[in-house]
């Protein structure tokens, strides 16, 4: 199975820390990154996956794939995994309440698209990754959601995150360094 991301956004420190994530949970060698205009990304994604100037919907026009789509009408079922190849995730999280910007820039584009959703959410690029995968492992009856956390970044500010993480045999799943990220963000002093 390859796992596509189709960057859209700057790759700030936020986003990197997803997309290292999402290279642990899928694995450098199943990982693609596309949409990466710029040189400076492309060196550096490398480390995580394989990386693609062009855009997922010109990379897979005429081939079927599967795209998680917060609006999709059927959920992503482990069968899929077994009859489809691929699976895109866009990067395209900020918006909230959601836009339905994987449709308009994603599904509605790729003529062969098969939407499937992971429930009324929305995640991180790399919750999404972990929910997917764990469905991919038939790992679902140990997955939960917790959906617009609140991290507390010290005695007197917290955070809202608006949108879900998961939360596997009871342990939330947080992207790995984010926590630190936050608290250590001048902004929030």
């Amino acid at each position: 199975m390859l796992w596509v991301i189709e960057h859209l956004e700057n790759l700030s420190e936020w986003v990197k820390l997803e997309y290292a994530h999402c290279s642990r949970i899928i694995g450098k060698r199943n990982l693609l990154f596309t949409n990466v205009r710029a040189e400076t990304e492309r060196s550096f994604l490398r480390k995580f996956g394989k990386v693609e100037e062009k855009s997922a919907v010109e990379l897979f026009a005429k081939e079927k794939i599967i795209v998680l789509e917060p609006r999709a009408g059927k959920f992503l079922a482990g069968g899929d995994f077994k009859k489809y190849k691929n699976i895109l995730i866009g990067r395209m999280l900020g918006d909230f309440p959601q836009r339905g910007r994987t449709f308009e820039l994603l599904t509605s584009k790729l003529k062969n698209a098969v939407p499937r959703s992971l429930g009324n959410y929305q995640f991180s690029i790399d919750g999404a990754a972990f929910v997917a995968r764990k469905i991919q492992l038939k790992q679902e009856k140990d997955l939960g959601i917790l959906n617009q956390p609140e991290i507390e970044l010290s005695d007197e500010h917290s955070i809202e995150l608006h949108y879900a993480v998961p939360v596997f045999k009871g342990k939330i799943i947080f992207t790995p360094g984010l926590v630190s990220y936050l608290k250590n963000e001048e902004s929030w002093e």
